[in-house]
């Protein structure tokens, strides 16, 4: 009779597929990448590292899997350790928005201000320093007929 392998099994294991390296992610990070995609995996997650299959590379990315899984580990802190662009890993994989999202947050940028809001803005600013009937006829008339027009 032969003893059983009693080693756990990896949470991320490394694999190759046609030369390239990947993870592969046990389905317990099912809700992992529910957060970051929006949507639950059926199955196991894998991803691609982009890095091609030689000794090195297989040492990096099963140093990265290590160090992942340990953040991972970590059920109150996860979000905060875990690093879903994987710089903190030393690989270069993007992961999407959401993802980043959790690693730190990100300000949200602000819309770009359109021609037309500027002229609004001007004319409030433009107002004061001009008599009411030049301000309504030419500024507020005129030049924003024409400006209107162009946006």
């Amino acid at each position: 009779m032969q003893a059983k392998n009693t080693a756990p099994k990896p949470l991320v294991s490394v694999y190759a597929e046609k030369g390239v390296l990947a993870f592969r992610f046990s389905s317990k990070y099912n809700p992992l990448f529910e957060i970051l995609d929006g949507k639950a995996p059926a199955k196991q997650r894998t991803m691609g590292l982009g890095l091609r299959e030689s000794p090195e590379n297989w040492k990096l990315a099963q140093s990265a899997a290590l160090r992942i899984e340990r953040d991972l580990s970590d059920s109150e802190n996860w979000q905060i350790l875990f690093d879903p662009t994987f710089v903190k890993y030393g690989l270069t994989v993007k992961y999407s928005a959401a993802a980043l999202k959790l690693a730190a947050p990100i300000p949200e940028s602000e819309p770009e201000m359109t021609v037309g809001a500027m002229w609004e803005d001007y004319l409030v600013w433009k107002q004061p320093q001009l008599q009411p009937t030049t301000f309504s006829a030419i500024y507020a008339g005129t030049y924003s007929n024409v400006i209107n027009q162009k946006c």
